[in-house]
């Protein structure tokens, strides 16, 4: 009579291939989650800048005092983050009426080479 050889268990081989597979699917999902965290980052940002840049044409079209041509800066906190504004107040061919353009940077990032995270433009009329 012949002895009865149970086969339970994997092998080795089998077990590798099986952490191998288990090991590419875990890092897919770890850079997939990665990335959408730095998205989120920075569509956050861009959302706040565009909140900034919107207060500055709102608070230069409410001014009551008279109209000051040319580039005025300030930083905005919005959240917790700070926020580089330049606006830019010109002239256009049509008498009377007038240019307001608003960068907004993160102001930790600010300078000549930093990404502009909002931008609006809009046209005011003014009496002379």
């Amino acid at each position: 009579m012949r002895p009865i050889r149970s086969q339970r268990g994997f092998t080795l081989l089998e077990v590798l291939v099986a952490l191998s597979v288990f090991a590419l699917a875990a890092v897919a999902v770890l850079n997939v989650t990665g990335e959408g965290t730095r998205t989120l980052a920075v569509r956050e940002a861009a959302s706040l800048a565009r909140v900034v840049a919107h207060n500055r044409l709102a608070e230069a079209s409410l001014s009551p005092g008279p109209l000051t041509v040319g580039d005025t800066t300030g930083v905005e906190v919005q959240r917790g983050r700070s926020f580089a504004w330049v606006l830019r107040v010109s002239p256009t061919d049509q008498p009377g009426l007038w240019r307001h353009h608003v960068q907004v940077r993160e102001s930790t990032r600010s300078g000549p080479g930093s990404q502009v995270l909002a931008e609006l433009t809009t046209f005011l009329a003014v009496d002379a």
